[in-house]
């Protein structure tokens, strides 16, 4: 998947995902690929600067709309 084509080559670049999709398992599927955040496009009005915000200060960040899902990997454990 792209991020980790992006990550091999800019290895501190943050990504952020901004999609028209609202399928959890895409959300999970760019999260675990390397992605540090998901902004559906019907919600960039309201996610969009604090999902920029989020990612661009090494956090997580995906929408209120997914708030229901689990998306922690492993290796977000080993940093909590």
């Amino acid at each position: 998947m792209l991020p980790r084509r992006i990550l091999n080559v800019a290895p501190q670049s943050k990504i952020l995902f901004v999609s028209v999709e609202l399928c959890p398992e895409l959300v999970h599927g760019a999260i675990r690929t390397g992605a540090h955040g998901f902004v559906v496009k019907s919600d960039a009005g309201f996610d969009l600067l604090p999902a920029m915000q989020a990612v661009m200060s090494g956090k997580r960040f995906v929408g209120a709309r997914f708030a229901n899902y689990d998306f922690i990997l492993p290796n977000d454990l080993n940093r909590a």
